[in-house]
């Protein structure tokens, strides 16, 4: 028996049919499958690495200015969970209080804060359960580049006290321990008050004017006639001559009148030996 091999124009199957046209059993060629098209892998966008002490999911930012003991302006250094923009936010940091503006202790606030995060630095973001206040700010935790927790840091230096606004409590009991910690230390607002100054001195008391008065004589005697001179009427001293001086009679500061004929009024103040 011949074969004929038939062959569809269309098809690449082979068809063997004997002569007398009954058909054989078909060969089929190998049908080639078709390779798989290349998947495209995504790049991930690389995280950047959360210093120690610092929490795996909190989000890197920059600091923009600060406002006051508890307030600042962040701009995360890109978009994430924490912080969906990159454009400056106004933040509230979470659990502590600071004086507000002219109370005292306010600037030392301000000036903490700055030294902890001022404009330019690196900081790390972290929320809580409510994510603003009714002010439209971020409510966050904030980390320094080297790990330190900011809210922590200004309660540890006395400058701010730990205050839970729920429902946002995950860090309070930290806050408490650091206020308890500030105030056994007697830091910032703990510090003792300082004594009080002294009263100032009295101005000095004006001195009583000591009435002008006519000096006494320091003897008195009863005048006596005869052998006394009637130029010291007080005491009795012979008249001139001989002429006496006050180292050679007993009185002093006795009442002198003119002519004085021993001298012993040589300052004319009616009052003789003064001294002596």
């Amino acid at each position: 028996m011949t074969l004929v091999a038939l062959v569809s124009p269309d098809r690449q199957d082979v068809v063997s049919t004997s002569a007398a046209g009954t058909p054989a059993r078909p060969t089929s060629a190998p049908t080639a499958q078709p390779s798989p098209t290349p998947t495209a892998t995504a790049t991930p966008t690389p995280t950047p690495d959360v210093p120690p002490r610092v929490p795996s999911s909190a989000q890197e930012a920059r600091v923009v200015d600060v406002a006051d003991g508890d307030t600042l302006t962040i701009a995360a250094v890109a978009t994430g969970a924490v912080l969906s923009t990159t454009g400056p936010v106004r933040v509230r940091l979470l659990q502590i209080d600071t004086p507000e503006q002219g109370e005292p202790l306010s600037a030392e606030a301000t000036a903490e804060l700055a030294a902890l995060a001022g404009p330019g630095t690196t900081v790390w973001a972290l929320g809580d359960q409510e994510p603003r206040d009714r002010y439209d700010r971020e409510l966050l935790y904030l980390w320094t580049g080297d790990g330190a927790f900011i809210n922590e840091q200004m309660v540890l230096s006395g400058l701010a006290t730990a205050v839970l606004y729920e429902p946002n409590d995950r860090y309070i009991d930290q806050m408490r321990a650091a206020e308890d910690r500030a105030r056994s230390a007697g830091l910032g607002r703990w510090a003792p008050a300082p004594p009080p100054p002294p009263p100032p001195a009295p101005e000095p008391a004006e001195p009583e004017p000591v009435p002008e008065t006519t000096p006494q004589p320091l003897v008195q005697a009863p005048q006596q006639g005869g052998g006394c001179d009637p130029s010291y009427p007080s005491v009795c001293i012979p008249p001139y001559p001989p002429d006496l001086d006050c180292g050679e009679i007993e009185y002093r500061r006795f009442e002198v009148r003119q002519p004085d004929p021993h001298g012993f009024d040589r300052d004319k103040d009616g009052i003789g030996c003064e001294s002596g």
